[in-house]
């Protein structure tokens, strides 16, 4: 007979490289990438996590661009909405 101990909270370090545009004036828009890296915390269906990001758009484009490359913070709260999420102690992951 199997046992499963559930955990209901869990840490979890996450990265991630995105695409996509971005406004740059009035007139203008250029392509972007965009470097995350974060930390995010999950207790029960409650998440919670803090992330840095770094944006480029891309260098043939005229317009000076002042957050070039320059850090930024941003903050994540969320609720498992569809069902119930269960994490056991061997890692895996079940939806309910």
């Amino acid at each position: 007979m199997a046992t499963c101990n559930t955990v209901y909270s869990a840490s979890n370090l996450l990265g991630g490289i995105s695409v996509g545009g971005v406004k740059v004036d009035k007139d203008n828009s250029a392509s972007a990438i965009s470097l995350s890296a974060g930390y995010m915390y999950q207790y029960d269906k409650f998440q919670i996590g803090i992330f840095t990001v770094l944006d480029f758009i891309d260098k043939s484009s005229t317009v000076n661009w002042g957050y070039q490359g320059k850090p930024w913070v941003g903050f994540a709260i969320g609720m498992s909405l569809f069902g119930e999420s269960k994490t056991s102690a061997s890692g895996d992951q079940t939806q309910l």
